[in-house]
């Protein structure tokens, strides 16, 4: 029973717009270097999704899945260099670079999965459940640590998996003919866990929140 869905996307984007920077010249380190644009810039997505669902007479259940790979040759064609950029070098694989030549980092969660749990309850009240999860994934960025030289030291970090919880409860009863009055409440990440989201150290989802709601239907 119920309804299944398996897809499978792939897109392939081509000359997209990049950036190319003159090499450093060693023997002449105050020569000018010149940033050019071109059309050599790609990108490669792939995404496995599956799904199913199904409805009794008073619950609902919904379960889908995906895997997504992002490969991209460039971060943005529109960055802005100073010289200070193009002169830092960091370390990276025990090998000193300039910083501009780290690898380009897609920050993509590789898993994702979403579960929905709905319930008719007795007296006109309904509770949804809905799960969300993303997989960790593996970000380029400064360990904070120095080598004596007092270059930057850069590494892949692993950054931890996203779990949240979101309950509703609502109540709807007839008053008068057509009209039905409602009433809702909404709690947002329900255990209040502390998911760090975006692409900086100390960016985090929104904590636990509370929506109450009232509705006159006529």
């Amino acid at each position: 029973g119920g309804r299944m869905l398996v897809e499978y996307i792939q897109r392939q984007y081509t000359d997209q717009l990049a950036k190319q920077i003159d090499p450093f010249d060693a023997t002449n380190p105050t020569a000018i270097r010149h940033i050019s644009l071109n059309n050599n810039g790609s990108k490669d997505y792939k995404n496995y999704r599956a799904a199913w669902e199904r409805q009794w007479a008073d619950y609902f259940l919904s379960i889908n899945i995906s895997f997504e790979e992002v490969k991209t040759s460039n971060d943005s064609y529109d960055d802005t260099f100073d010289d200070d950029d193009l002169a830092q070098q960091v370390w990276y694989k025990d090998q000193l670079i300039f910083l501009y030549d780290l690898p380009r980092d897609d920050y993509t969660r590789p898993w994702t999965c979403n579960l929905t749990w709905a319930a008719k309850l007795p007296h006109h009240v309904t509770f949804t459940n809905v799960t969300k999860y993303q997989s960790q994934f593996k970000r380029l960025e400064d360990t904070r640590l120095n080598n004596p030289d007092e270059n930057d030291i850069y590494d892949m970090v692993r950054k931890p998996s996203l779990l949240v919880f979101d309950w509703r409860v609502a109540w709807e009863a007839s008053i008068f003919k057509k009209k039905t009055f409602g009433l809702s409440l909404d709690i947002y990440n329900v255990f209040d866990r502390k998911n760090h989201v975006g692409t900086e150290e100390n960016q985090y989802g929104l904590g636990r929140q509370f929506w109450a709601g009232a509705e006159l239907r006529f």
